[in-house]
């Protein structure tokens, strides 16, 4: 039976959906679980078929995944239950070949959510998605080993309830997303795209070896659920002849499978030079990727989006200040003080209109009244100069009778019988509303003699410069860390023993380094592990520091190596997702060497390079 099985494997297993639906009847613990092997081996190339036509045929990506963190979005409970009702009811009507295509599609619908990368959606996987399934797909045999290793007894439980399958493709899809952002730290694409397996590190290895057993093992329950469920015997199946048949099929479906991997190569290339070249990847972006991205980007983020935008028109609206009538002086206060003067009924004051805001007021003194003395001395008081236009017409006194009244001992005391009046604060001069200002009588007598006109108010500020308070400051310049005309070792990733080695063939300065081709300067060095892309990204590095003023070497290699090559690709980047990519660099192996062991730039240090790289795209 296991060289059956090896045989029909290596037929027909062209991927890892086909894997990992083969793998799936190993794991079968029900009675007679050899007898129902054999009944899927017999029809294994119905089974391959229908374990990639959701990809092959039917294209609705969006059922592939389940979206933990955006409210489970996608389809792939629901297309699960189908073909999984499907399965059951064939293998009742005993429609052998049509039960097994249906399980199939079943374990793919099933196993996709398992991916991390089909629990989520961001900008970063969405440049590593298919590279990263290339280098599992090529590395599916010794993953599968791995896994098998580390995880001999791996519990998928079964829910209870008639929710059961949705449950099971909810619990694979959680399990699986707390990977999501490692998985995309620890992918190398720059390794991977050249070697597939590589792109692996030890611990995307570790994580992708749990997840295939993982997938496997709960596509075992699913099956032994079915046929329990569907109440009837496996049919007797002798596989001689199939076993021939799968025997001769080997070359072609070798060739078949070579093809396929040169074809995967293809696209991944295709993917790689786009991102290196922009930063991220669209026009080479497979149609698989591209729906899911269309799809999430309409029902999920528009709606956000729309939902974020109305809280920010209700967050920017600012109460506006209700108006407030203008209050008219208290006339009748004004006789009752002019007639404690006089011992005379007092003249009546014609009404006065609120006087518009002004930045200073002052009043201007009645008119003369002999015996009466001039002000001894001025008041000061803590607030800017007010002045206030004179009332209409001023009021006439005639002879006062020889009255003495104290000096006022501080800026705010008044007469007894004189209401105390305040001069409005800077903020109330500002107020919508202007109150008129009545000054208080403040004087010393001894004899009457004609009064004289009171002198100027002398006002104390200590309020700064409005100017000088709102003033920006100035701005310290910053400087450039690279130039053409500077000797090659100053440059990003060179040093002085890569420097020496360009010097050998004419390359000393910046400027000779930039003007030679990458692959020319590759061919000269002679060493294996510099070939001409890598030389490019150094390339890119120095272009970048020589370009944005402020960002220094370390800086450029962390922005290049998480695929923003340009100062233009820094400058129109959303600083949250730059910072996200760049951290995730920095955890990488190649990010760790660059920072040699130290610690990653904070997340607003990264932001503003996105400013400076603006700055220096408008200069």
């Amino acid at each position: 039976m296991s060289l059956l099985f090896r045989i029909v494997y290596a037929a027909h297993a062209n991927g890892t959906h086909h894997k990992l639906a083969l793998d799936a009847l190993q794991g079968l613990q029900i009675e007679k679980s050899e007898a129902w092997t054999r009944l899927f081996l017999k029809h294994a190339e119905t089974y391959m078929v229908g374990a990639k036509d959701p990809d092959n045929t039917f294209k609705d990506f969006k059922n592939h995944c389940l979206h933990v963190g955006d409210t489970y979005w996608g389809g792939a409970p629901e297309q699960v239950v189908a073909w999984y009702g499907k399965t059951v009811e064939a293998l009742q009507e005993q429609r052998w070949a049509d039960a097994v295509y249906a399980a199939g599609v079943t374990s793919h619908y099933y196993t996709d959510p398992i991916h991390p990368f089909h629990t989520g959606q961001t900008e970063a996987e969405n440049s590593i998605h298919r590279a990263a399934e290339w280098s599992i797909n090529r590395s599916y045999n010794d993953l599968r080993k791995l896994g098998v290793e580390r995880y001999p007894v791996l519990a998928v439980p079964v829910p209870a309830g008639p929710d059961w399958l949705k449950g099971m493709v909810c619990n694979g899809a959680e399990f699986s997303h707390r990977y999501y952002e490692k998985l995309i730290a620890h992918y190398d694409i720059h390794r991977g795209v050249i070697d597939p397996p590589a792109g692996l590190d030890g611990i995307a290895r570790g994580i992708v070896a749990e997840l295939l057993v993982y997938a496997a093992t709960g596509f075992s329950r699913i099956l032994e659920k079915a046929i329990d469920e569907a109440a009837v015997a496996p049919p007797h199946v002798e596989l001689t002849l199939d076993t021939i048949m799968a025997a001769i099929k080997i070359p072609a479906k070798a060739l078949a499978k070579r093809l396929s991997n040169a074809e995967d190569r293809k696209v991944v290339e295709a993917m790689y030079d786009e991102l290196k070249a922009t930063g991220r990847v669209d026009k080479t972006l497979p149609e698989d990727d591209r729906m899911v991205r269309d799809l999430h980007a309409k029902e999920v983020l528009a709606p956000k989006l729309a939902k974020q935008a109305t809280e920010r028109a209700a967050r920017m609206k600012v109460p506006q200040p209700k108006s407030v009538a203008a209050p008219q002086p208290n006339l009748a206060k004004v006789d009752a003080v002019v007639q404690s003067l006089t011992n005379k009924p007092a003249a009546v004051l014609p009404p006065v209109a609120a006087p518009s805001v002004q930045p200073a007021m002052r009043v201007t003194p009645p008119a003369p009244v002999a015996a009466v003395p001039p002000l001894k001395q001025p008041v000061t008081v803590a607030a800017p100069p007010v002045t206030v236009a004179a009332p209409p017409a001023p009021v006439a006194m005639s002879q006062v009778p020889p009255i003495t009244v104290p000096a006022v001992p501080t800026a705010t005391s008044v007469l007894p019988s004189v209401p105390t009046v305040s001069v409005p604060t800077i903020a109330q001069a500002a107020a919508p509303v202007a109150r008129p200002i009545i000054a208080p009588v403040v004087a010393a007598v001894s004899t009457p003699a004609p009064l004289a006109p009171a002198a100027p108010v002398a006002i104390a500020t200590s309020v700064p410069s409005i100017k000088a308070a709102i003033e920006p400051k100035e701005t310290a310049v910053r400087k450039y860390y690279l130039s053409e005309g500077d000797d090659l070792e100053a440059a990003p990733s060179i040093g002085p023993k890569m420097a020496e080695r360009f010097a050998s063939f004419g390359v000393k300065t910046v400027s000779d380094f930039l003007d030679m081709s990458p692959d020319a300067i590759a061919a000269k060095l002679g060493d294996r592990n510099i070939d001409g892309s890598l030389i490019e990204e150094w390339q890119y590095q120095a272009l970048m520091v020589m370009e944005v003023a402020g960002l220094r070497g370390t800086h450029a290699q962390l922005l290049v190596g998480a695929g923003y090559l340009t100062a233009e690709a820094v400058a129109l980047a959303d600083p949250v997702q730059l910072s996200a990519d760049v951290l995730k660099y920095a955890t990488t192996t190649d990010g760790k060497r660059v920072l040699r062991d130290g610690n990653p730039p904070d997340i607003e240090k990264i932001k503003t390079w996105v400013s400076w790289a603006a700055e220096a795209r408008a200069a």
